[in-house]
């Protein structure tokens, strides 16, 4: 059998290292894009941190592209909490909570207050997208300058009633008649049916947390979410799209296994490298000594062999490589016609014969 000559098939290995590279670290590839990256087709799921709440469509983060998203539902990141800021509301909101299968979103007042009447006056949803879920519920603020004794009035609210004026709160469709003639209507605004006014004025004073929800109908998700796949956006079909779970174990598994190959990979790949350095380092060590023992071998019974200077000048390749300098001359590298390596050494200021 042929031998195949070393230089050649490690020449023949290296021009299919590229190859083997992008095989090996295709598992890397995909364990990014299944964790969620961004791919040719769908924007990324992101979040603001671990434990904030995920980012994906309908939302989006401020520094997305505006297609990730639809108007209205964009978000930002600050100090890793996530903030919706409301077209109308003169204030920011902490997201709290985002339920993609109830089509929920549950956010806080930036500005801390001991006084929840205050923070519920500032809310204001009238140009946004979203509504009260599950629906919306009128409230009016009156004052009066005698207290109420009427059935579903709140209050008098401490922190924004003073002396001689008491704030209550009722439902919007309550007729001013079932009042005091000394009631006056002071403002109105909104809360969700299922918002616990009366733990938030009289036995809260934390800021109010507020369930907002959007219609997944309108973005082309109906029953998407609710079914437990999830709605995307397809940047090439510009629609969405449900996507079905990636893993009947979840996302998590294909993950692990992606990265556990991936890694396996890489270990292979440095494996053969060096297995193959070695094999040629040994390989090349035995042609020097071949070279060596049939130098040997041609030489033991033969006399000392004289060159001219001439010949010197072809070996050394015309005295190009100074080894070194000693007491009688320099020492030149060369290399015999068979391919043996020599040291040259040229006497100089030499009285004798050579």
């Amino acid at each position: 059998m042929q031998k195949i000559p070393i230089a050649l098939s490690f020449t023949f290995f290296i021009s299919l290292l590229p190859s083997i590279i992008l095989l090996l670290l295709l598992p890397c590839t995909e364990s990014k894009t299944s964790g969620g990256n961004i791919t040719s087709e769908f924007c990324p799921i992101t979040n603001c941190s671990e434990k904030g709440p995920t980012i994906r469509f309908p939302f989006r983060l401020n520094t997305q592209l505006n297609f990730c998203g639809h108007e209205g539902f964009e978000l930002s990141c600050s100090n890793k909490n996530t903030i919706l800021h409301l077209p109308s509301s003169s204030s920011d909101y902490y997201v709290q909570e985002i339920s993609y299968r109830d089509s929920t979103i549950t956010i806080r007042d930036v500005q801390e207050t001991t006084c929840a009447i205050q923070s519920l006056l500032s809310f204001n949803i009238t140009n946004s997208k979203i509504f009260f879920f599950p629906f919306r519920s009128g409230k009016t603020l009156v004052n009066c300058t005698e207290t109420v004794d009427i059935y579903g009035a709140i209050g008098p609210v401490e922190c924004v009633s003073g002396d001689k004026i008491f704030v209550y709160v009722i439902d919007s469709d309550t007729s001013m008649d079932a009042l005091p003639s000394t009631c006056r209507t002071y403002k109105s605004f909104d809360v969700s049916t299922e918002f616990d006014l009366l733990k938030a004025l009289m036995r809260d004073s934390s800021t109010p947390e507020v369930v907002l929800g959007w219609k997944d109908s309108e973005y082309g998700c109906q029953g998407c979410e609710k079914s437990g796949d999830f709605c995307r956006f397809n940047i090439i079909s510009n629609s969405t799209i449900c996507l079905k779970q990636p893993h009947p174990q979840g996302p998590g598994v294909k993950i692990a296994v992606s990265t556990s190959t991936c890694i396996g990979g890489l270990f292979v790949l440095a494996l053969v490298i060096f297995l193959v350095y070695r094999s040629r380092k040994s390989e090349q060590e035995k042609e020097i000594q071949v070279k060596v023992e049939k130098f040997l071998d041609d030489y033991r019974t033969l006399n000392p062999t004289r060159y001219t200077y001439s010949e010197l000048r072809k070996i050394t390749s015309k005295f190009k490589h100074r080894l070194g300098q000693g007491g009688y001359g320099s020492v030149f590298r060369g290399k015999l016609s068979n391919g043996i390596p020599v040291a040259v050494k040229m006497l100089e200021n030499s009285k004798g014969k050579w």
